[in-house]
């Protein structure tokens, strides 16, 4: 009877919390007057004007233009000697800095990749364990 009450009473705080976190969102996004995704993650960014911004998630560059009739042009900003890169699974773009050579992962899924970025790109996707 005890195990009962305590696994009612668990659930239900755990969908509180849910449903605060929810409304918590709904009210950070209310104020804002565009809300677009992050062309390299996915994550939903808001803003209410033009302007460069950093996506919290992946830590990207955006510089966001507003074209009008709620339109938004989003550019990743680079820095010199950066590279763009599309991961094969997930299809997330993600940069690769200027002078880079070793192992970075996709910040969207599992996949590794061997990089290096001297004078030219060069990838490497690297094979996945097999689990049988």
């Amino acid at each position: 009877m005890i195990e009962q009450i305590l696994l009612i009473g668990g659930s239900a705080f755990t969908y509180f919390v849910t449903i605060y976190q929810i409304l918590k969102y709904a009210v950070e996004i209310q104020g804002l007057k565009y809300i677009f995704k992050c062309p390299m993650c996915g994550n939903e960014i808001g803003i209410e004007h033009a302007s460069i911004v950093k996506c919290p998630k992946c830590n990207t560059s955006l510089e966001v233009e507003v074209l009008g009739d709620n339109k938004l042009n989003v550019k990743v900003v680079q820095e010199k000697g950066e590279k763009l890169f599309k991961c094969i699974d997930c299809k997330t773009m993600f940069t690769i800095p200027k002078d880079y050579e070793g192992i970075m992962k996709c910040p969207n899924c599992p996949r590794r990749y061997y990089f290096r970025n001297k004078s030219d790109l060069i990838v490497k996707p690297i094979p996945r364990k097999k689990w049988w």
